[in-house]
């Protein structure tokens, strides 16, 4: 069965993957998973999907509920012990610029949205605490309290 890939979802693919399922960007199937399986049937690896579409490369293809268990099988496992890969020492080519890298689509679409948003200001009740007006306006508490508004925190 085809289905039809919505125009919204090329022009910004982070809309692709939602908490109910991940749109194939090719097919438009949905799933809970974007496996190498299936993209096997596009004659893609995850990494090619990816560059195609404009995800980062470290995107998870994957609703955020398998995303956890994903992550709470790797963390019983201790597989970040026996993961010891250091890019900025591997790549010459990315040292030498630095560390920085190309941004991708979905990067990019995510700067512009930061540069969209009115700042906020910070103020404090008289017992030094943040007012409940940055609260109620969806920014994370705990971020508020780090003191990393624009870069970690977002609106609901």
């Amino acid at each position: 069965m085809t289905h039809v890939v919505p125009i919204e979802y090329l022009r910004d693919p982070r809309r692709a993957i939602a908490e109910t399922g991940v749109v194939c960007l090719v097919c438009g199937g949905v799933f809970r998973h974007l496996t190498n399986t299936h993209l096997g049937r596009h004659r893609l690896t995850s990494e090619e999907y990816k560059e195609r579409f404009g995800y980062n490369p470290r995107r998870a293809l994957m609703i955020s509920p398998v995303r956890r268990v994903h992550s709470v099988n790797a963390r019983r496992s201790g597989l970040a012990e026996r993961i010891r890969r250091r890019p900025i020492v591997e790549d010459v080519e990315l040292r030498r610029r630095g560390g920085r890298h190309p941004h991708t689509l979905e990067e990019r679409l995510t700067r512009r949205e930061w540069r969209r948003r009115p700042p906020v200001s910070l103020r404090r009740d008289r017992n030094g605490r943040f007012t409940s007006a940055l609260i109620t306006a969806g920014y994370d508490e705990s971020v508020l309290v780090a003191g990393a508004v624009g870069s970690a925190a977002s609106p609901a």
